[in-house]
């Protein structure tokens, strides 16, 4: 987009349009919606499972919050003192997924969150239901992180990348985002992803944040 704030001192101007790569969010007209609906209501039966417990905890995407989830996939206690590397990593990227996620959201047509479109009540979330559901901020976020720590530790790929799905789908569960926003979230995710692997400072945090992880990981050769 043009015209975007600089970011953390990098340009951000060349970021990918989420506009021109995806189509508009489904209208309550598509036959699209109707999936959209029969998800969220499937999704709603989890609430009172562990697995909504899980979806109300992965509302949080603070980078507090996300220090700690990625904790158990990476084998290691995240924090902003003792893994700084891993920490500057991830709040750069969160930064730059969220500007990318919230620019589209703002740019893009209006789309009422399930639980107001429907007219219940929020599971979950601290996310205005006056801000619009699509793309879903959160699922741009976990699923972005997942794929740039995946780059840090290879050799947890599997476990990093369910987390970040897992991110994703805890939004349908607490009604906070349809199906089909977090799979554009996903898909901007992955975009966004390959624009910061070409930036010279998310480089040169990625090569801190490999050496930090490789020297404090218990399962390297």
């Amino acid at each position: 987009m043009t015209g975007r704030k600089p970011l953390s001192g990098a340009a951000w101007a060349d970021a990918p349009d989420g506009r021109r790569i995806l189509p508009a969010p489904v209208d309550t007209a598509s036959s699209r919606y109707y999936g959209d609906v029969a998800q969220y209501f499937a999704a709603k039966a989890e609430r009172m499972t562990g697995r909504g417990n899980q979806a109300r905890t992965d509302a949080d995407y603070s980078l507090e919050a996300l220090l700690s989830a990625f904790s158990a996939p990476l084998g290691l206690t995240l924090d902003a003192r003792n893994t700084s590397a891993l920490a500057a990593l991830m709040s750069q990227c969160r930064e730059a997924l969220l500007q990318n996620a919230t620019d589209l959201a703002a740019a893009s047509d209006f789309r009422k969150r399930p639980y107001v479109q429907l007219g219940e009540t929020a599971f979950a979330g601290t996310d205005s239901p006056l801000s619009s559901s699509y793309p879903s901020v959160e699922s741009e976020i976990g699923w972005g992180l997942a794929l740039i720590l995946t780059q840090v530790a290879p050799n947890r790929a599997n476990d990093i990348l369910q987390l970040g799905y897992r991110m994703g789908q805890s939004g349908i569960i607490t009604g906070q985002h349809w199906a089909t926003d977090i799979t554009a979230a996903r898909i901007l995710a992955s975009c966004m992803v390959a624009r910061l692997n070409a930036d010279p400072k998310i480089r040169s945090l990625l090569d801190a944040a490999r050496q930090e992880y490789d020297s404090m990981a218990v399962d390297n050769p």
